[in-house]
């Protein structure tokens, strides 16, 4: 994920995704599972997730032929943005619920009016 191509090539499909013009019922489907994204690219590259994904999933169909491995792989694709993206928000769902934005929130003003003091700067109430 961190190769020059793989920039260019998420640019190049962003630039078509700007570009295109969805109906309000797929705008709707994108506005609700946006927040999830980056989410399901965390959880899906966590070191433990990609030992189950690659060892032990992938790799027994690496000597399959082609036309075995390519559904599978494009299977194991759908399955994996599916669970992350459902595990993901059942995480913005708990934390809406257990209201972890405010809690937020009031560490970042103690921490900002922190820095302020530690600088010697009047703190804005």
């Amino acid at each position: 994920y961190t190769s020059p191509t793989v920039l260019l090539s998420a640019l190049f499909l962003l630039n078509i995704a700007l570009k295109l013009d969805f109906k309000a019922r797929v705008k709707k489907v994108l506005a609700f599972l946006a927040p999830a994204a980056f989410g399901v690219y965390l959880i899906h590259c966590h070191p433990f997730v990609l030992d189950i994904i690659f060892k032990e999933f992938l790799t027994p169909f690496g000597e399959k032929a082609i036309y075995i491995i390519i559904p599978v792989v494009f299977l194991a694709i759908i399955a994996v943005f599916t669970v992350c993206i459902l595990i993901e928000l059942a995480r913005i769902q708990l934390f809406k619920l257990l209201k972890v934005g405010l809690l937020v929130n009031i560490i970042a003003n103690f921490l900002e009016k922190l820095i302020h003091l530690f600088l010697g700067e009047t703190v804005k109430e």
